[in-house]
């Protein structure tokens, strides 16, 4: 299910123009995104939680929301080797609103360590289209 869900707001990434029928705002301790058909709220706290997926007015998530993972890469490591790196071993910062002329997207953030060395952003960018459903 999560899975599917995941499709989906990839399938939701549009970078077109933006009207007013979108909006992005933090509203009682809530990321939210939204347009005529779609609301997606994401918990602004210590931990990232998608809290729910409202599709025509109802929501898709289960009642407590979905803490899965919403990403993992796979890289190259310097000795062929190919780790895998999942939010659960980077420190996750939060997320924010950004809008722009065009667009207003939520952006969420995970501090990763990378070989020992420094840590390095991962980001993870959900915007909504004016006509998404």
């Amino acid at each position: 299910m999560i899975t599917g869900i995941i499709s989906i707001l990839c399938y939701l990434q549009c970078f077109g123009t933006l009207s007013a029928s979108v909006t992005a705002k933090n509203e009682n301790g809530n990321f939210v995104l939204k347009n005529k058909n779609v609301e997606l709220v994401f918990a602004n706290g210590k931990e990232f939680l998608f809290k729910e997926f409202r599709m025509d007015g109802m929501n898709i998530l289960p009642v407590n929301g979905s803490t899965t993972h919403p990403w993992q890469l796979i890289y190259r490591g310097p000795n062929g080797e190919n780790p895998t790196l999942m939010p659960r071993w980077g420190e996750y910062k939060g997320g924010e609103i950004q809008k722009t002329q065009d667009a207003s997207t939520l952006i969420f953030t995970w501090q990763m360590v990378i070989d020992a060395g420094p840590t390095c952003p991962v980001r993870i960018l959900v915007t909504l289209g004016k006509d998404a459903e």
